[in-house]
């Protein structure tokens, strides 16, 4: 099991057992599955326009009555049967915390905020670059003690020993984009720099803290499809006496095998309470951790992806994250990003110039010869305008993202522009962005 303490009180929601004929969508009373023989269930399954979605444990009389078609059928069609069948554990919150950000299995950041989910808006950032560690620090600590009174007000940190939440700054901590401070924006008007970075945003802001960066996000209502991810796969949430370790973060090659891991340890428990009869626990579970697009594990490993990663296993390094739409089919975007995310890029479209930020090799890959190499442990304005001014002398036209920073430029043909460069010192000079 992989759900933290302090669960919010919840009520599961299931998804009606339903046969959809064309126009017509039935559903059906208990006493209809004890009535109904084998061969007749077996019958409507088949017939069903659309795969059967159901909640296992909510639907115990429709799961005894599979266990009857089972064994009354040949197994070769009982195959075709379980073809027709999509289970899944889906839950629905109707209370809880007023703010309780989690840290999702892929080290994204989800916000439950009573019956609702909420999520950084991470293509929406502004940030403020070349600036003392000190007065980020002084800043940070201003706005936490302007919001004792205020709930939600916090300080989200990755440490040596993992991830803490604090209504103060730690002594001798460190700023490398694992840090998030939450706080509505009238809390951080007058700041130097961090009233700077939020200007003309409203409502809950979160303000991603780099040594001599700050990039301020907004918030935004997400779907709450995300219930079940967000509730169950939980590597952390808001708890002011607890540490949680980030060892078991989902990343790279392994993060699907690792995730079905979790999965099934939850189904170990959950299949026996749910009262699944013991000759479907096998086929139940099958379906629910298949790699079909549509099974149980792969829909909620895709809304859990759906939350950008923003911590990392390693606390010394800036996990960098890019916007919910991180690539731009038919532009030419840029986006600066991981080694291995630029090489899928460019898998994915020709027309795509990327750039790593770390890694000690340039990039080999079709339409990458000549793209700049660049190996700091994040950009700072002055090098985003270098990377500019060599992209566009490349490519012309460009769509530059800079995730960590919060740019989202675009340079479009006829000299338009788009996005917020301009806050970054961007300008036009003969067809060519160059730093003003």
């Amino acid at each position: 099991m992989h759900r933290t303490e302090q669960e919010p009180a919840r009520e599961t929601k299931a998804t009606a057992v339903h046969f959809d004929t064309g126009a017509q969508f039935v559903e059906q009373e208990p006493e209809f599955w004890e009535r109904t023989s084998p061969e007749a269930l077996a019958k409507r399954i088949e017939r069903a326009d659309a795969r059967i979605e159901f909640h296992p444990g909510e639907n115990p009389e429709f799961m005894h009555a599979l266990a009857r078609v089972r064994l009354a059928i040949p197994s070769s069609r009982w195959s075709r049967i379980l073809e027709r069948l999509e289970p899944g554990i889906w839950m629905s919150c109707d209370n809880g915390p007023d703010w309780d950000p989690r840290v999702l299995g892929n080290g994204g950041v989800a916000i439950r905020n009573f019956h609702r989910i909420l999520g950084i808006e991470l293509g929406d950032g502004v940030s403020v670059s070349g600036v003392k560690a000190a007065q980020i620090r002084r800043e940070v600590q201003s706005v936490l003690r302007r919001g004792l009174a205020e709930p939600g007000v916090m300080l989200m940190h990755h440490g040596p020993k993992g991830i803490i939440f604090s209504l103060r700054v730690p002594e001798n901590c460190r700023f490398r984009g694992q840090s998030i401070l939450f706080a509505p924006a009238s809390l951080v008007e007058g700041l130097e720099v961090l009233g700077a970075a939020a200007r003309s945003r409203q409502g809950m802001l979160a303000i991603r803290l780099f040594q001599d960066t700050v990039c301020v996000y907004t918030i935004y209502r997400h779907s709450d499809d995300a219930d079940t991810a967000v509730e169950s796969f939980a590597l952390a949430r808001f708890d002011l006496d607890s540490t949680f370790s980030m060892s078991d973060i989902l990343d790279g090659a392994n993060a699907w095998p690792e995730f079905l891991k979790w999965v099934n340890d939850d189904l170990d428990q959950e299949l026996p309470d749910f009262d699944v009869p013991l000759s479907l626990q096998e086929d139940i579970r099958t379906l629910m951790t298949s790699d079909e697009p549509n099974s149980w594990a792969s829909r909620l490993f895709k809304l859990m992806k759906q939350f950008p990663p923003l911590f990392g296993k390693d606390h010394l390094r800036p996990h960098i994250a890019g916007p919910r739409t991180a690539w731009a089919t038919g532009n030419r975007r840029c986006c600066i990003y991981s080694f291995e995310g630029a090489v899928s890029a460019l898998r994915v479209t020709r027309t795509i110039a990327a750039l790593h930020m770390e890694g000690a090799k340039p990039l080999k890959a079709p339409g990458a010869e000549g793209i700049p190499s660049v190996r700091t442990p994040y950009l700072n304005v002055a090098e985003a305008r270098k990377v500019a001014v060599a992209l566009c002398q490349r490519f012309g036209p460009l769509w530059l993202t800079i995730p960590h920073l919060g740019l989202d430029h675009r340079e479009a043909k006829g000299g338009r522009r788009r996005g917020n460069g301009a806050w970054y010192g961007f300008a036009r000079r003969g067809g060519v962005v160059v730093g003003a």
